[in-house]
């Protein structure tokens, strides 16, 4: 695929969170919308994932999700 020309006017068009086409997901999360919304990577330690090791890794996905729910729920210093 080779591109000819940018898919913006120019430098100036560019801004964080906004798309020319906005996608809505099934859970109504819109994309490219006008709002930047945070990712979270669910990274687990090296091990084998196994039916053995199943409730290992369900418990550090758990622990992963509430450690960013606390951290979100967070207010940082001089924001009210």
């Amino acid at each position: 695929m080779t591109y000819t020309e940018l898919a913006t006017a120019g430098p100036s068009e560019p801004a964080c969170g906004l798309a020319r086409a906005p996608l809505t997901t099934q859970c109504g999360l819109t994309i490219g919308g006008g709002q930047v919304h945070p990712e979270l990577s669910f990274t687990l330690p090296a091990m084998s994932i196994t039916e053995e090791r199943r409730p290992e890794v369900l418990r550090t996905c758990r622990e992963i999700a509430s450690d960013a729910a606390a951290r979100s729920r967070r207010r940082p210093r001089g924001r009210q």
